[in-house]
């Protein structure tokens, strides 16, 4: 998969798995319709080309929202790393805490 490439999930709406068959769904509540090349949602009608792009801006704000660490997390590492390095204000410390969090969850992922 090139680097150009965000995968997602399918989704299903209903008894009938076939998305591309319907015209008219309800996402968490929100109507999301497509009429021939065009998309209808939250008020707006859209290109196919322009609702492309949004579903990959949504898709990589969600991964980047995912990697996002958990606050207290990071709030308790970041305390505990300023501790062992005796406060030194040439660190920054929060973002060694994301870089070890992160390096983590990478970790994490590739064991079984």
């Amino acid at each position: 998969m090139s680097r150009d490439t965000i995968s997602v999930p399918r989704v299903y709406f209903g008894n009938n798995p076939k998305l591309h068959e319907k015209t008219l769904v309800y996402v968490n509540g929100i109507p999301v319709r497509r009429t021939g090349r065009r998309i209808h949602l939250l008020h707006e009608t859209w290109s196919i080309e322009t609702a492309q792009m949004v579903a990959g801006a949504l898709a990589e704000l969600v991964e980047a929202a995912r990697a996002e660490p958990d606050p207290e997390v990071l709030a308790a590492l970041s305390e505990t790393i300023d501790n062992a390095l005796g406060g030194d204000p040439a660190i920054d410390i929060e973002l060694l805490a994301r870089d070890v969090l992160a390096a983590f969850n990478v970790e994490k992922r590739r064991q079984p």
